[in-house]
């Protein structure tokens, strides 16, 4: 697993990493979204077993990505 750190408000950064697979999930999160195994309620299960929380106000564009992203629109 890598890491980058990117500094700058998310407000700014999530735009520059979405051409790259990265979607916000939290105020204080961006996941790339090829790294999702699956979505359930309010987390995000990443391939390697981490989950990450998703708060509400991003929950339902995060499953719409990773819907977007497993073929099934």
């Amino acid at each position: 697993m890598k890491e980058y750190y990117k500094y700058g408000r998310m407000d700014d950064v999530e735009p520059e990493l979405r051409q790259y697979g990265f979607s916000r999930v939290h105020q204080s999160f961006l996941v790339n979204m090829r790294f999702v195994k699956s979505v359930e309620r309010y987390v995000a299960q990443l391939k390697n077993g981490t989950e990450v929380s998703i708060s509400k106000k991003y929950y339902k564009d995060t499953e719409m990505e990773y819907i977007r992203g497993q073929g099934e629109l």
